[in-house]
């Protein structure tokens, strides 16, 4: 399993983009197929519509990579 530095998290829902800075989030990743972002930010989101999902990455030996999931449900909101 590579060691991953994340450089940029990016939240998208419809016209709506928020870019969270280290503090509004933590990154959990189980393995190199699955991982999760919880988030702690008032953004103007909707949490019954679907988010798209971006996170660029970065390993020691490589150049950086986007991982990006569409159409996200939001789990949970406090």
């Amino acid at each position: 399993m590579h060691a991953y530095d994340v450089l940029q998290v990016v939240i998208r829902q419809g016209n709506k983009q928020w870019n969270l800075n280290e503090e509004e989030y933590e990154l959990r990743i189980d393995n190199n197929e699955s991982w999760e972002i919880a988030a702690a930010w008032n953004g103007d989101l909707n949490h019954e519509l679907p988010v798209d999902l971006a996170v660029e990455v970065r390993s020691i030996d490589t150049e950086s990579k986007w991982l990006v999931q569409e159409s996200v449900n939001v789990d949970e909101v406090f």
